[in-house]
């Protein structure tokens, strides 16, 4: 009886890690059944300053890659770049079908305010609504370029 008494315990035991084992393993797997997911943060524009670096991506008429470009924060370029796109004001009606290139604030880990750029009209987009940046982005994108051709 006592034979058969710490033989349950002993199963009991290991069923019960094995248990807990495989419940600490899903929890280190993204989206796992032990996960919550937390809900995407929408950055604003005025959070632009606040990120890690930027990068611009610029398309050819084809549609291909022209050039990609990247900044850290605390460099005269980001700086600039950030408080322009910061201090954008709305612009009603306006698609973004001629928004040909990209600006992409990267604050970590996957968190990112991507801001589609018209270079022919001076406009960014975030969320489907225009904004027309305090100055011409034009002109700090070429400071890029020669930076870094």
């Amino acid at each position: 009886m006592l034979a058969l008494l710490v033989l349950a315990l002993t199963l009991i035991t290991v069923l019960g890690t094995r248990e807990l084992s495989q419940r600490e393993e899903d929890r280190m797997v993204p989206g796992g059944p032990g996960t919550v997911e937390a809900p995407e943060r929408l950055r604003s524009l005025s959070e632009a300053g606040d990120a890690r670096f930027l990068s611009v991506i610029t398309y050819r008429p084809d549609g291909q890659t022209g050039a990609s470009y990247m900044v850290g924060a605390g460099t005269p370029e980001f700086e600039r770049l950030a408080r322009v796109c910061a201090s954008a004001k709305p612009v009603a009606g306006v698609s973004d079908e001629s928004f040909e290139n990209l600006i992409i604030f990267a604050f970590g880990q996957g968190d990112t305010l991507d801001l589609p750029y018209s270079a022919e009209h001076n406009l960014i987009m975030l969320n489907d609504q225009a904004y027309q940046p305090a100055a011409d982005l034009a002109p700090l994108i070429v400071d890029l370029e020669l930076k870094f051709s």
